[in-house]
Formats: C-alpha cells, structure tokens, sequence
C-alpha cells in the first residue's frame, strides 16, 4: 500500500537525518556541509539555532564552520543587478548570541555589510580554540558540535 511505504520512508528518514541535541551550550558550532563551498549558503548551518534557541545559552557563541571554497558564490534566482541579496542582520535572530565564523576562505567581504563589524572570522582552529577560552571562563565549557546541520532536524 502506498501510504504505508511512505510513512516507512518518513521513519527511515526521521532515523537518518534527526538528531537530539542538548541544551545551555555555550558554544554551538555548526557545520554548513553539505552546503559549504559557497559562503552565501552558510546561514543555512544557523537553521538549528533559529528553530531551537534555547540549544546555546544567552550570551553564548555560534559557530558558523563553512569553507567557502568557490568565495561568496551567488543565487540562481537573483539577477545580476542585485548585488547584495542577502544583506540582512543574521545576528537578529540569535537572540543575543555571539556569531563567529570559522573557515579557511572566508573574507570579510562576504559578511552581510549589516553585522560585518559585530562578528568574527577566524581561519585557524587554534586561534578559535583561544578566543572560546578567553570569552567562557568558566571551568567547564559546554560545547556542542553538529556536523552537517544545513541539512539536521533536531529531536528535543
């Protein structure tokens, strides 16, 4: 029957591609792969943290990881006269969270003019390692990590 095949596609897919995050981190950092290679898609990564905030505590830091290979990249739909599309304050929607970026490629050219001077990009973990430890001084730092969270739905 058709309708049972389907709902064993759901099931199936729901085990793949959900995962259960926990809750209060201080550090999110959030992995754009699959989309990656251009940084215009890396916003997708921050889906987890918009649909679900309270996964990084107020005050805490989100880690935006992109490589940003091909730069900036562009999107489809947009014509050639739009020279911004995406010019938008992405730091609205964190509710008071740090935004940094992390990534081999990214310049400060492809931040959205908006929020270019609120947030950070580091190119080197060991210089990301020591800003996290500079800015959470507590002796414990709870950190989460999801990889491929352009595409996770999270299960609470």
């Amino acid at each position: 029957d058709l309708q049972q095949a389907f709902m064993q596609a759901v099931k199936y897919l729901q085990n793949k591609i959900m995962i259960k995050v926990t809750t209060n981190n201080d550090v999110g950092i959030f992995n754009a792969y699959p989309f990656d290679t251009e940084f215009i898609q890396s916003g997708k990564a921050l889906t987890i943290v918009k649909a679900h905030p309270t996964v990084v505590k107020k005050g805490g830091l989100c880690v935006v990881s992109t490589a940003a290979s091909e730069g900036y990249g562009f999107h489809s739909l947009r014509g050639p006269d739009m020279v911004a599309p995406f010019d938008d304050d992405w730091l609205s929607s964190l509710g008071g969270r740090e935004l940094v970026f992390f990534g081999p490629h990214i310049t400060a050219q492809m931040i959205p003019g908006k929020i270019r001077t609120r947030v950070r990009i580091f190119h080197e973990w060991r210089s990301l390692r020591n800003y996290i430890d500079k800015k959470i001084t507590s002796s414990k730092i709870n950190i989460m990590v999801v990889p491929y969270a352009s595409t996770q739905i999270v299960k609470m």
